[in-house]
């Protein structure tokens, strides 16, 4: 009698560890899906409107009128070591949060690149997840 009692109560709690799996992975699937869409429709934003050779008011702008948070125009000046740390003469930096999942948060980090005389070259971004 007691085995009996054993086993089902075995099945009941590996059908709710079983279940819980289930649903974690789905909500860490859509939770990835969630921050490629809006790493992609941020991209073709800033694809559409930025050319290279735009002026560094113009990114600026563009960054405000999507309410993305971001650095100022960042110079290196006359520093090579730090024209190599920001990897361009002059760079304007992004963080924009994209959602949470379990205990972490998740943004896309974009590094906005300009040559010597302040005109858009190119940007790259990452998504990052920190702890909270």
């Amino acid at each position: 009698m007691r085995t009996i009692r054993f086993a089902k109560a075995g099945a009941v709690v590996g059908i709710i560890l079983l279940a819980g799996a289930f649903l974690s992975n789905y909500a860490h699937r859509t939770c990835i899906r969630t921050i490629q869409h809006k790493r992609v429709a941020l991209e073709t934003i800033f694809r559409h409107r930025l050319v290279s050779g735009t002026d560094r008011n113009r990114v600026i702008e563009v960054l405000d009128s999507e309410g993305i948070q971001h650095s100022g125009y960042e110079v290196a000046g006359d520093s090579p070591v730090l024209a190599d740390v920001l990897g361009a003469p002059a760079v304007i930096e992004a963080q924009v949060p994209v959602g949470t999942w379990c205990v972490t948060r998740w943004s896309v980090h974009f590094v906005f690149r300009f040559d010597a005389q302040g005109q858009y070259t190119s940007f790259t971004d990452k998504v990052e997840g920190t702890f909270y």
